[in-house]
């Protein structure tokens, strides 16, 4: 397997630092699971509070122990989330990375929509990262287990999962990653990172993110 992700983490004040640095260490313990190193996966971080922040690129470390480093280090931002802003600024490292691979994007965060236009937002968000062929998974992590104000913004229901609290992630990781790397997908590249999935009598493209949202409440 080997994909160019960005790795997308809520680092506003809806988390606390010790919730940010969990999802931190969740992240570097998914990107040995998705082959980040040099040669197969290359992963990219943003992190974003009231504004995204690019810690690194896709060419921004030379070594997987680099990337776990950086992923560490990668400072704490507080204020309020803007998770559309930070899905356009992944869009934008995905229109410079260039290459082969397919394109993934991880998005952590415990935001949850207080409107129906909060929800349209990010949707329109999202699809502009679909449409640039970026692939779209959900992970939602809390007592209540329905995830449909997110379906929205994938291609099909089984790529959205519900964990019931976040003690229970680390258990869901292999899982989690064995369904996006065996997902039942043929590559191909037209100017844009894009999968055509088949089925039985299917034959679609598909884009490919995965979100991560995890309930405050249900952290610890």
């Amino acid at each position: 397997y080997a994909a160019d992700i960005a790795f997308i983490l809520d680092s506003s004040s809806s988390v606390t630092p010790f919730q940010y640095w969990r999802a931190k260490r969740f992240v570097r313990i998914l990107s040995e699971y998705l082959n980040v190193s040099p040669g197969k996966s290359r992963g990219s971080l943003v992190t974003y509070g009231e504004s995204p922040v690019v810690v690194f690129n896709f060419d921004g470390y030379n070594s997987h122990s680099e990337f776990r480093n950086k992923v560490t280090n990668a400072p704490y931002l507080g204020g309020e989330p803007s998770i559309s802003s930070a899905l356009r600024a992944a869009g934008t490292l995905f229109s410079e990375a260039g290459g082969l691979h397919p394109w993934v994007a991880i998005v952590v965060t415990p935001w949850r929509p207080k409107s129906i236009q909060d929800t349209r937002t990010l949707e329109a968000a999202a699809r502009s990262l679909l449409n640039r062929g970026v692939w779209l998974y959900v992970l939602s992590i809390g007592e209540n287990p329905y995830v449909g104000w997110l379906r929205p913004m994938t291609m099909e229901p089984s790529d959205a999962f519900s964990v019931v609290s976040y003690r229970d992630l680390p258990a869901n990781i292999g899982p989690v990653a064995r369904y996006i790397t065996s997902d039942n997908c043929e590559y191909i590249y037209t100017g844009q990172c894009q999968c055509q999935k088949y089925g039985p009598g299917v034959s679609y493209y598909k884009s490919n993110i995965l979100v991560i949202v995890w309930r405050v409440s249900h952290f610890i």
